[in-house]
């Protein structure tokens, strides 16, 4: 697996992104008519996003848009940066940037539009401090994305490795996490579009502990146009100072957390890959 994934990222990674991007969007359709129970699911969700019945070419592009990202995955990150809209980024990466030289950055996002290229492009523009938090996959997986991600100038923490977290925290450097999915159900069950469901207490426990400013950001991808990007990063961070402290600290800035989820995902929901 490992090195059948290093030659499909040689491959991937040096035919035009429009081709690869062309070749996935077929092999999702694919997927969509055999998802089943998947796709199911993915209708609920979007049902509770928009608050009515999704029609079925809105499930295609969630779809379209999760094929998009693997190939994103395997691209070389300057091959997408020259297609980015950065008017909505760089003047909050600034903010970043002045805040490390106090303290670190708790940074949050979603499973939106491209995810991990936001890693990628905190990556170039503040080389050396960001550390991006992975799920502990299958050893061979594990291994290639590991790897793939330090190539990219990226440290990489598992899930489980909280002290790992908190160190990146301490040294002044960003802590990157998707913070839309409670992967054990351990965590809060908080209103999310007016359902009960499991979200992660992790980012607001860890932002409280370690008193370090949350910022929040998306790398939507142009609806009229999938190579471009748009994403978003608040200037304005979230201050866990100003909840207090305890548990009832954690559910208040978690609720804060899942507010800023919710804004993302009704912005594109067709790009939330969930």
């Amino acid at each position: 697996m490992y090195y059948l994934l290093r030659l499909t990222g040689f491959v991937l990674g040096n035919i035009p992104r429009k081709a690869g991007y062309f070749l996935v969007s077929l092999i999702s359709k694919i997927f969509f008519f055999f998802s089943g129970e998947k796709k199911t699911v993915l209708k609920k969700n979007l049902s509770i996003v928009l608050g009515r019945e999704p029609e079925n070419s809105l499930l295609k592009t969630v779809y379209k848009n999760y094929a998009l990202y693997y190939i994103d995955l395997f691209v070389r990150p300057e091959k997408i940066i020259k297609y980015v809209d950065g008017s909505k980024i760089n003047p909050a990466i600034d903010v970043m940037a002045k805040q490390l030289e106090k303290t670190g950055i708790l940074f949050l996002s979603s499973h939106l539009g491209s995810w991990d290229f936001v890693c990628s492009y905190l990556s170039s523009k503040i080389p050396g401090k960001v550390n991006v938090v992975v799920e502990k996959l299958s050893p061979p997986v594990y291994k290639w994305f590991t790897e793939t991600r330090q190539r990219l100038g990226m440290k990489v923490i598992e899930t489980s490795d909280i002290k790992a977290m908190m160190r990146a925290l301490k040294n002044r450097e960003i802590l990157l996490l998707a913070a839309d999915r409670d992967l054990d159900k351990k965590g809060l069950v908080i209103d999310f579009f007016g359902k009960r469901a499991h979200l992660p207490s992790g980012p607001a426990k860890l932002a409280l502990k370690e008193n370090v400013p949350v910022f929040f950001g998306t790398p939507y991808r142009d609806a009229s146009n999938p190579m471009k990007m748009r994403p978003v990063i608040l200037e304005e961070p979230v201050w866990p100072s100003d909840f207090g402290h305890g548990k009832e600290a954690v559910l208040e800035l978690s609720k804060k957390i899942v507010f800023l989820i919710e804004n993302a995902i009704s912005r594109a929901p067709e790009q939330w890959c969930m």
